[in-house]
């Protein structure tokens, strides 16, 4: 069974036609204070997407297989959009069970791996059904895009087409009308060393991004995401901050934990946290996401 299904009958849903066959799931909610996304969001495939099913409340991965699942027709679905906030060095800012992890390619490919995420059942989807992943960026993560699509397999092994956006996504509403835009963004990733070293290497990278991006820049929109990973090593490993790096690229499992982000060893500064002696070594990177993205156009 899967872990903390949520039965259909909680989800809120919004719009539906009786003989729809497209589903769009607002994977979260508004944050007061924050920049609003889903409440325009909502507007927009009510606007755009009148005939589609609009479920407001599914909080999980599980509970968007459960819905494709339960309420599906005759036919398969012809498109299932799962709009949510994410990343290209995240993945989807939505867990793949209620109260786990973020989506990101590491936790996806377990679900899948282990059976704990079940294959949907025959006929829910088919080789034509589109899957469209509306989050930040992550047309530039084929694999967390692919192992998406591998977990929301059928028995019969019929995989869906998937498409998601290179660019940043936004939603605006109001005077009657709303829309979607996909705006242009770059980034860069400066580790995190001592506090002024790494507020200049920021500063650095900020100036880099306008460069590349041109005319874009202008009005763009600043963000300083950190990164903080920790790899746990054996009591019987000796570390040395003389070390530290050898042993990094030693290890495949560091790398491939590494590459799920989207970063390399060599762009985290390490150091090595040593807690009692019989738990082993930590060893803890740090970097920062300095991210430049184009300003929304005037209302």
């Amino acid at each position: 069974m899967l872990r903390a299904l949520a039965l259909v009958g909680i989800l809120a849903v919004h719009g539906v036609a009786a003989e729809a066959r497209e589903v769009v799931f607002l994977l979260g909610a508004d944050e007061p204070g924050k920049a609003l996304f889903f409440a325009p969001a909502a507007d927009f495939y009510r606007s755009h997407h009148a005939d589609s099913h609009l479920v407001v409340s599914a909080r999980s991965l599980a509970e968007v297989r459960e819905y494709l699942v339960r309420q599906h027709a005759a036919m398969p679905w012809d498109r299932v959009t799962l709009v949510a906030h994410g990343a290209p060095w995240v993945g989807l800012e939505v867990s793949v069970f209620a109260g786990a992890e973020y989506a990101g390619l590491e936790a996806l490919e377990s679900a899948h791996a282990t059976g704990e995420f079940p294959a949907l059942p025959a006929g829910v989807i088919d080789a034509r059904t589109q899957l469209v992943v509306e989050s930040c960026g992550l047309g530039r993560r084929p694999d967390i895009l692919d192992a998406l699509v591998r977990l929301l397999s059928s028995t019969d092994g019929a995989r869906m087409q998937v498409s998601s956006p290179s660019g940043f996504v936004a939603y605006r509403s109001g005077g009657g009308q709303s829309r979607r835009f996909e705006l242009a963004f770059a980034n860069a990733v400066v580790a995190q060393r001592t506090k002024a070293r790494s507020a200049s290497a920021v500063n650095a990278a900020k100036a880099r991004l306008r460069a590349e991006m041109g005319p874009l820049a202008l009005g763009a929109v600043e963000d300083v995401h950190p990164v903080h990973i920790t790899i746990a090593i054996p009591a019987t490993a000796s570390l040395t901050r003389g070390n530290i790096r050898r042993h990094l690229h030693a290890d495949s499992a560091v790398q491939r934990r590494l590459a799920a982000h989207g970063l390399t060893i060599d762009q985290l500064a390490w150091s090595i946290d040593q807690p009692a002696a019989s738990t082993g070594q930590r060893i803890e990177g740090r970097a920062d996401v300095v991210v430049l993205r184009e300003a929304l156009p005037a209302q």
